[in-house]
């Protein structure tokens, strides 16, 4: 997706000023509530007509001022998760899904069968979508969305309602049409955990304004743009394959999916999670990792209670006013918030080699990938265990086990 705005627009009182040039299929739209988020979905989707400027998609002129061009909305093929779902109340659930599917390409439209069967909407197909719960109506929201296949999809806080086995659902779609389909998508979101499981790429907004867009780590850079994560760093995202388990422990072995080579051992990262966050061997899953929930050490530390110690490379040392962010290369790059104090007394400096020590509970399961064999995968888990060594031991990365 080619994306190029350079436009304004007014809702009322509210003034927006868009200038962004987009590349990549998937973009997370970030800020502090009135920033301007929805506005700029609604000017993409055609709801709001800019007062001037330029819009483009792809090779697709949306909204030129000049040449007095704009393209309706039925006509520009987006998709649009709305944050009060906004179904046709006098239709049937179906009837919402089937009238979605009349402006699908028929070639590329997804399988209507899987979508009902996936997102639990079997039962509801028959009744009206003003007798369903809130949860349940945006199920019904996000499928009629995919079922219309858009060349663009947006999605205005998309899990918002959703209990906790359809959140991992939806959660799990999104990533498959994003990662696996190409899909293009926006997404509107509070929960920095759930954007970037989805996507490291950010417009960051504040008053109407777009202040910076590009990958996370490197808007991290900008004064201007911390504004967004509301003065904490934003969470590092884990894209792991369960390898084993072990009952006497109570841990769980994970590999790296995404990963390189360690800089320093040339080994891919391993970690060890709780059993308890319910992966079984073989699943991948994407798991959440604070950075002020990592500790830094020149050394592996002995008797201690952290079961994760990694060895690394600093990549990257960002310096604010009252932090400091180190980014270490452990074959993935692993984003560490440390205070200004510990910055000067170990003396940190790129290039340096140094240890990453975290507690197993301090990874947090977002979502399981690939849900659609969850019910397989239930089965062989409990068919099959693994043995368990006695003793402690340390892997080949110096992850205690």
């Amino acid at each position: 997706m080619r994306l190029s705005a350079n436009l304004t627009a007014r809702l009322g009182q509210f003034h927006l000023c868009m200038e962004m040039e987009l590349n990549g299929n998937a973009w997370g739209v970030v800020g502090h509530n009135g920033a301007g988020k929805t506005t700029l979905l609604n000017v993409l989707a055609g709801l709001v007509k800019p007062v001037s400027g330029r819009l483009t998609l792809d090779d697709d002129v949306l909204f030129e001022r000049i040449t007095k061009r704009f393209i309706p909305p039925h006509r520009r093929r987006i998709g649009y998760v709305f944050q009060d779902n906004r179904l046709l109340p006098h239709l049937c659930v179906e009837d919402n899904l089937r009238y979605a599917m009349k402006y699908a390409c028929p070639a590329s439209a997804p399988d209507l069968s899987f979508l009902v069967e996936f997102l639990g909407l079997g039962d509801l197909m028959k009744r009206n979508v003003e007798d369903l719960s809130g949860g349940q109506k945006r199920c019904v929201a996000v499928a009629r969305a995919l079922l219309s296949r858009p060349r663009l999809l947006l999605l205005d806080e998309p899990l918002t309602g959703l209990d906790d086995d359809s959140r991992q659902r939806v959660l799990s779609l999104f990533h498959r049409i994003i990662h696996d389909q190409a899909t293009n998508v926006m997404i509107v979101s509070h929960d920095m955990d759930t954007l970037l499981a989805l996507t490291p790429h950010l417009v960051v907004m504040q008053a109407g304004k777009t202040l910076a867009t590009g990958h996370c780590l490197r808007l991290l850079e900008s004064p201007a743009a911390m504004a967004w994560s509301h003065h904490a760093c934003p969470p590092n995202i884990l894209h792991l394959s369960i390898q084993s388990r072990c009952a006497r422990t109570g841990l769980a072995r994970a590999r790296s999916v995404t990963g390189q080579p360690n800089p320093v051992n040339g080994l891919v990262p391993i970690f060890h999670l709780p059993t308890s966050l319910g992966a079984v061997s073989g699943q991948q899953i994407l798991a959440s990792l604070r950075p002020e929930d990592i500790a830094l050490a020149w050394a592996p530390v002995e008797y201690i209670s952290m079961q994760n110690q990694i060895c690394g490379r600093i990549d990257n040392i960002i310096r604010h006013a009252t932090r400091g962010l180190v980014c270490v290369d452990v074959g993935i790059p692993l984003l560490v918030e440390v205070s200004l104090q510990a910055m000067r007394q170990m003396g940190l400096a790129t290039g340096q080699r140094i240890w990453c020590l975290f507690k197993s509970h301090a990874l947090k399961r977002l979502v399981t990938l690939g849900l659609e064999n969850a019910s397989m995968t239930e089965a062989a888990h409990g068919r099959s265990s693994r043995e368990c060594d006695t003793g402690p031991r340390q892997d080949s990365l110096g992850c205690r086990v």
